[in-house]
């Protein structure tokens, strides 16, 4: 059984930044991004879901997008339609 380890990022003590984006299914999706001072490719996308925010805290709904890296680890990105931002919610390696 492979073992990964899971790293979840908290926006406020992680920062991450997506570098360029490209279009896939009419959609524009991340070319790579930055965090931790490491660049990550994207190669693959292994999935997307979308999760509604606490509606009541004024949050709106998030889209997620699974991609693995040419690095190597698989991440999970969010976007945010109503604002333009992209994030990074989680990595695996």
């Amino acid at each position: 059984m492979e073992v990964r380890r899971l790293y979840n990022c908290d926006s406020s003590s992680n920062k991450c930044s997506i570098k360029g984006l490209r279009r896939r299914f009419s959609t524009k999706y991340p070319v790579a991004f930055k965090w931790q001072g490491r660049q990550f490719t994207v190669r693959n996308f292994g999935g997307h879901w979308y999760q509604g925010g606490c509606w009541w805290e004024g949050e709106g709904e998030k889209r997620f997008l699974r991609v693995q890296t040419a690095q190597g680890p698989v991440a999970d990105l969010w976007f945010e339609p109503q604002t333009g931002k992209w994030g990074l919610h989680q990595m695996y390696d």
